[in-house]
């Protein structure tokens, strides 16, 4: 066959190693098909560490602030030479003069079951469900737990019968152990039970009782007597 009469049947077994000395005259036949539609608008991960070479001497005019900002610790911080001057704020501010007149106690609640009158021990029996050990025996009932807007008609009236209405009840009765603290501060009572240790803490559960609560009667001062 003569030289240069067709392309050879076998391809080269490895490519030239000479580059070509003119670039192709053609362009290429496929370019890409899918240009980016926009540019990417996600900030860089990792900021540069070079610093501007010429910094401005002019200040912002928008300047950055942040929504939360974080205070500098110091590793050694500074103790004031005097205590602050503003006062702690409490939901109970102290009551001044304040005046409360202690209900009168009903002493028939405080009569043995068996001199009570019989027509007595029956309607409190009726009624309020007391019997010889419960009424013997104070805060053994509960109705004693109830304040006086939770009883039953029945239960006032017979509360009534002994002599009780609703702040005799709720004093001497109840000891107001269902109100809260705050309807105590209300009705002027908290400063009574702050002389006998109680807060608001202690009254709505959350410290427990003051120890003064288990002293006797002898170890009392007047005025936690009063």
């Amino acid at each position: 066959r003569a030289v240069g009469s067709g392309p050879t049947s076998k391809p080269t077994v490895s490519p030239t190693m000479i580059i070509s000395p003119d670039p192709t005259a053609r362009p290429s036949l496929k370019p890409t098909l899918n240009p980016t539609k926009s540019p990417s608008y996600t900030p860089s991960t990792t900021p540069t560490q070079s610093p501007s070479a010429k910094p401005s001497d002019q200040p912002s005019s928008s300047p950055t602030t942040s929504s939360k900002p974080s205070p500098t610790l110091s590793s050694k911080p500074s103790l004031s030479a005097s205590p602050t001057y503003s006062p702690t704020k409490t939901q109970f501010p102290t009551l001044v003069d304040y005046k409360y007149k202690r209900p009168q106690r009903v002493d028939i609640r405080w009569t043995p079951w068996d001199d009570l009158d019989l027509n007595i021990r029956i309607e409190v029996r009726d009624a309020l469900g007391y019997n010889k050990h419960n009424w013997n025996n104070l805060k053994t009932n509960d109705v004693e737990k109830l304040r006086w807007s939770d009883l039953s008609e029945r239960k006032k009236a017979a509360a009534t019968m002994l002599g009780f209405d609703k702040w005799s009840w709720n004093c001497w009765m109840n000891n107001f152990e269902s109100f809260s603290w705050k309807q105590l501060y209300e009705w002027e009572l908290t400063p009574y039970l702050e002389t006998l240790g109680w807060n608001s803490q202690r009254w709505n559960g959350q410290n427990g009782p003051p120890i003064l609560k288990e002293n006797r009667w002898d170890d009392l001062t007047n005025e936690q007597r009063e």
